[in-house]
């Protein structure tokens, strides 16, 4: 019923047995990863620069009128959503060309454009819904009990300064992320959504994709933590391109792992065993960042190894179309011929 995949790309043509070869080409990736997702957020106020420009090209050509008009409204339009859904798509692209430069092709590429779909209509469902959200949930309006600011530092904290406030946010955003990721498995209502991320098979980096509604969890869940713990730091922006990289690599088949650091730090290898389809991995190692949090709350289980796990749901199919994805309602999965002597 399930089935590890073959390795193929390089791993399959002997870089492995040349260990630094294979070390240095595997650092490599990781820092073209980690260059893309900072690029995308240094490069983030021209690219809004250029999308206002072209919502305005297109309001223009829309009262300019006429057959012209109509036709460089449309490819304007064109051109602003593809500027919307390419940003979040990008660093997919890039990981997702490192996991077939490392390790082959995916088993499906039906299924895999389809995962493209849908980060597409999801990215373009939170931009319409982000104001909406915004109003309804309280963003900046209510003020956190304690406020960490650089100024306030103590003195001997002050030349670690910007790595003291790093760790901070990681941490808090760590401690929101867990509990959320833990509420999804253990409130039905929730496991419902949550369900079509965890039924994914032969998980991949462009399977780094959940149901809209775990979004606005996770948005809520980092909401709370702010209400409790406000942090002011020029850097927050860096800290999401961080996470959103780290996000794609923990969901990437590429053999990219922290190593021994694993211990601390969540990768695939240890992901893997969250979404795998063996009994004692289920509701376990709920942690995005770091491992530490499974430990302290009793649900850290240890990965077999290097070796990645083999992912989906024993009871239920993965979505097949966007319907089914955004109803989150999937189908059980047969039941398996009995043997036959």
């Amino acid at each position: 019923m399930f089935e590890p995949m073959a390795a193929g790309g390089l791993s399959a043509r002997g870089w492995r047995s040349r260990p630094l070869l294979w070390r240095a080409t595997l650092w490599a990736c990781f820092a073209l990863i980690v260059a893309v997702a900072w690029g995308l957020v240094a490069a983030g106020p021209i690219l809004d620069g250029w999308a206002r420009a072209l919502s305005s090209g297109v309001k223009a050509d829309l009262l300019t009128g006429g057959p012209r008009g109509y036709v460089e409204a449309g490819l304007g339009t064109a051109a602003w959503f593809a500027l919307l859904v390419g940003r979040p798509l990008a660093i997919l692209a890039v990981v997702m060309a490192v996991e077939i430069a490392l390790v082959g092709p995916p088993r499906s590429w039906s299924r895999s454009c389809f995962f493209m779909l849908m980060q597409a209509i999801i990215a373009s469902l939170f931009y319409f819904l982000n104001p909406w959200l915004q109003m309804v949930l309280p963003v900046g309006e209510l003020g956190a009990l304690v406020r960490v600011e650089m100024q306030h530092l103590p003195a001997l904290l002050a030349p670690l300064g910007n790595f003291f406030l790093i760790v901070l946010v990681f941490l808090l955003h760590g401690l929101a992320g867990y509990w959320v990721h833990r509420a999804q498995h253990e409130i039905p209502f929730l496991w419902r959504f949550h369900a079509v991320h965890h039924a994914i098979e032969d998980m991949e980096a462009m399977g780094d994709v959940s149901h809209p509604f775990d979004a606005i969890g996770d948005r809520i869940g980092v909401i709370l933590i702010g209400l409790l713990v406000g942090v002011n730091y020029e850097g927050i922006a860096w800290i999401i391109a961080v996470r959103s990289g780290a996000g794609r690599l923990i969901h990437s088949r590429a053999p990219i792992n922290f190593g021994k650091l694993g211990w601390l730090f969540v990768d695939n290898r240890f992901h893997f065993t969250h979404h795998s389809v063996r009994e004692k991995y289920f509701d376990r190692n709920y942690g995005g960042v770091f491992t530490i949090y499974d430990r302290l709350f009793g649900t850290y289980v240890a990965p077999d190894g290097d070796a990645l796990e083999v992912t989906g749901m024993p009871s239920k199919l993965p979505a097949r179309t966007v319907t089914q994805f955004l109803l989150a309602r999937l189908d059980d999965r047969p039941a398996a011929p009995a043997e036959t002597r």
